[in-house]
């Protein structure tokens, strides 16, 4: 479409494939952030069952089966892409609704569900850190006894290690916001 967006000259099967492609891709990008936040949920606030559940067979099927996943919620939003003559000039453009609201519907699933998913998960990963580091430092007993001359044991602030890691946790939902809130508008 940057080469050549009118007159289209690639053909309706490419305009077709174009909109799966891209489809495809967005909804494999969201799917992808998405379970890799679940990956960190387990493995930070439930190492057990994250250990018994590590294997690389696993992982491929889960790539897989998000591709797959992508693949198939992108075929209603794809196939609705075809060729029109507009006063006299061929573009690739939606040519017929297949769903109804598909794209509010691709909105929902695509970005506010896992916007909300990927918010909470960090935000209790981010919780159980505070927790842990902050009982860490009640067990130490150097520790123990400086934030004991300094403050309350209960004000005291986390680690600076954690701190950095809810940075980062806060820049990745920030990032998957500022990034795809836009294409979604």
């Amino acid at each position: 479409s940057i080469w050549s967006k009118w007159p289209y000259v690639f053909g309706s099967v490419f305009c077709l494939m174009r909109g799966l492609a891209a489809e495809t891709s967005t909804n494999a990008s969201v799917l992808t952030i998405t379970l890799f936040t679940i990956e960190r949920y387990l493995a930070i606030c439930h190492p057990f069952v994250s250990h018994k559940m590590s294997k690389l067979s696993r992982a491929t099927k889960h790539v897989l089966m998000l591709w797959v996943a992508a693949l198939g919620l992108a075929l209603p939003q794809a196939l609705q892409f075809g060729i029109r003559k507009y006063r006299g000039v061929t573009m690739c453009l939606q040519t017929r609704v297949i769903v109804e609201h598909s794209f509010e519907i691709s909105t929902f699933f695509f970005f506010f569900a896992p916007m909300v998913l990927i918010t909470v998960l960090y935000s209790l990963i981010c919780l159980r850190l505070n927790k842990t580091s902050m009982s860490k430092e009640a067990y130490d007993p150097k520790l123990f006894e400086r934030n004991l001359s300094c403050t309350h044991i209960l004000h005291r602030k986390p680690s600076q290690a954690t701190r950095h890691v809810v940075k980062m946790l806060v820049a990745v939902v920030v990032a998957f916001f500022v990034c795809w809130a836009p294409f979604h508008a």
